[in-house]
Formats: C-alpha cells, sequence, structure tokens
C-alpha cells in the first residue's frame, strides 16, 4: 500500500511539473504572438512608414510579422495607400477600409496580403499584382472600371467574400494561378495568353459579363471545373491545348451566353471541352445541357430494375 501511494504521489507530482512546463510553452506562444504588429494609419497614411506601425517596425516576410487592420480592439480606419505601392510586407486585413491615395497606380508587390475583413478598394489607375499572392477569404475587393494587371509569377485566390474588377490581364512574361473556391469573382473578361498560367474553380462563383471582348486563354492553359459556377457573356476563345476541363465528379457548370449544345459539342469535338484531361467517347454520354447551361451527367448509382 505504502509503494502504491507513493507511486500516486510520483505520478502526480511528474503531472504538475508537465502541466507547468505547458503552461510555460503557451506562454512563450503567447509572447511570440505578441510580435504581431497593428497598422491604424499614422500621420501620412502609407504602409511602408515605419512610425505608422506600432513599435515602429514595419511587417516583413523575412520576420513572418503580419499587419492587422482594424481589429476589434482598434478603430476601423480608412485609409490609403499613399505612395501608391505595397512592397514586401505580410498583411492581414480584417477590417476597415484600403484605398488608393496619391496619383500613382495602386500596387501590390512581393507581398502575400490575406483580405479576411473590411475592404480594398480602387477607382482609379490600374490595380497590379507583382509576383505576390492576394487572398479573399472574407471582405470586398473592388476596382470597378479599372483592370487587374498580374506582373511575375502572381497567384490570386478568392476562398469567401468578393473580388470585383474590369478586365483581368497579365503583363508581358507574366503567370497567374487564379482559383476560387467559394465567394464570387467578377470582372468583364478574362486575358491570360501565358501557358503557366492556371484557372481552378471548386466553389463559389465566377463571371465575366462582357459581350463585346472575349476572354482568351494561352495556349497549354489549363481551366479546371469542380464545383461551382462560371459564366461567360461571350464565348471564350480556347483551343486544343487550353481547354476547359471539367473534373471528374464535378457538379459545377459553365454557362455561355447564348449558346445551345450543338455549341458545347463542336467544342468538344475540336478538343476545346474535356472531361477528366480527356475527350475519349461521345459528348452525349458525358454532358448534359439545360438551356445555355453546361453540366456533367449525374452518376447513376445502385441498381436499375426494368419495369415491364
Amino acid at each position: 500500500m505504502t509503494t502504491n501511494k507513493r507511486n500516486s504521489i510520483g505520478r502526480t507530482g511528474r503531472l504538475a511539473v508537465a502541466l507547468a512546463a505547458l503552461c510555460i510553452g503557451l506562454g512563450a506562444l503567447t509572447t511570440q504572438a505578441s510580435t504581431t504588429v497593428d497598422w491604424v494609419g499614422g500621420a501620412d497614411n502609407k504602409m511602408n512608414t515605419a512610425g505608422n506601425w506600432a513599435g515602429g517596425l514595419l511587417p516583413t516576410t523575412a520576420d513572418d510579422r503580419i499587419g492587422i487592420i482594424g481589429t476589434p480592439s482598434l478603430p476601423s480606419p480608412s485609409v490609403t495607400m499613399g505612395d501608391g505601392t505595397v512592397s514586401g510586407f505580410t498583411i492581414q486585413q480584417k477590417g476597415g477600409t484600403v484605398t488608393r491615395g496619391g496619383n500613382n497606380n495602386p500596387s501590390i508587390q512581393n507581398t502575400h496580403y490575406t483580405l479576411s475583413g473590411g475592404s480594398l478598394v480602387f477607382t482609379a489607375g490600374i490595380f497590379y499584382l507583382g509576383n505576390s499572392t492576394l487572398i479573399v477569404d472574407g471582405g470586398a475587393f473592388n476596382s470597378t472600371g479599372r483592370r487587374t494587371t498580374v506582373s511575375g509569377a502572381s497567384t490570386l485566390e478568392v476562398k469567401s467574400g468578393s473580388y470585383t474588377t474590369d478586365w483581368i490581364g497579365l503583363a508581358s512574361g507574366a503567370t497567374l494561378t487564379l482559383k476560387v473556391s467559394g465567394g464570387s469573382l467578377s470582372g468583364t473578361y478574362l486575358s491570360l495568353g501565358t501557358t503557366a498560367s492556371s484557372v481552378t474553380v471548386t466553389g463559389g462563383t465566377m463571371s465575366f459579363s462582357s459581350g463585346a471582348t472575349a476572354s482568351s486563354f494561352g495556349s497549354g492553359m489549363t481551366f479546371g471545373l469542380g464545383e461551382g459556377s462560371v459564366t461567360f457573356a461571350v464565348a471564350p476563345t480556347v483551343s486544343g491545348t487550353s481547354a476547359i476541363n471539367f473534373v471528374k465528379g464535378s457538379g459545377g457548370s459553365l454557362t455561355v451566353t447564348g449558346y445551345n449544345q450543338s455549341d458545347y459539342e463542336a467544342w468538344w469535338t475540336a478538343g476545346s471541352l474535356k472531361f477528366d484531361s480527356g475527350n475519349a467517347g461521345s459528348f452525349s454520354d458525358r454532358f448534359e445541357v439545360t438551356g445555355a447551361t453546361l453540366k456533367l451527367k449525374p452518376k447513376v448509382t445502385g441498381t436499375v430494375i426494368a419495369i415491364r
């Protein structure tokens, strides 16, 4: 009995030590988290002015600091990109409104920017996304009437919230990885003439409203459609090497204004429309068309009983 009691006390002591160590560890994490800096505008409303950040420290990708704009403990500021350019940062915007300032085009360069609340609003100039990742995961990006131009190798991803722009295009030699998994992306048309670019839709909506200018995809570009819906007001320019590919098991839809089954079937025959990266078999075996909307035929499961 004495031995068991001692063992029990020993286990209790070890557990207490372990819990204390865990608390110390959590305390260390909390201390590390406190290095997060908050940008609330400042005298000149410029993101790249150190004095506008808590502690006078700029957030950089090197130290993984995150700029949080408009947290619940801070006022939600309405601020401007004073000199037009944000460069070299890792930024998360949780609230407030960030707008373009000065006479330059708004530009995000070499930056990882997550918009999870509030809004990014550009009503003048051309929005440039250069060698950067812009993730919209809540909140709203709005450059209605102003185009988005991609330079370098960049990623634009919409998970929730909305991204609204004029047309999306590429500077010389640029590539874009465009993903929509929720929320909405809307513009007038896409102009992606680089083979390394890609579009993937796994949820949400993507729509292009221009009836005057066709979207264009570069030779070899992939446009994968899983879940979600894609709409074009005018048929995009595609070829056998830049097809729209319905992923196997896809519940997504493609709508081209004015199109019917014969138009989509012509795409299939030409190799501009694919199923699971190929176009073996007949169009009618794979797809169904309702009005101007194309979808995969639902998969039949279970046992079929013929009733005579």
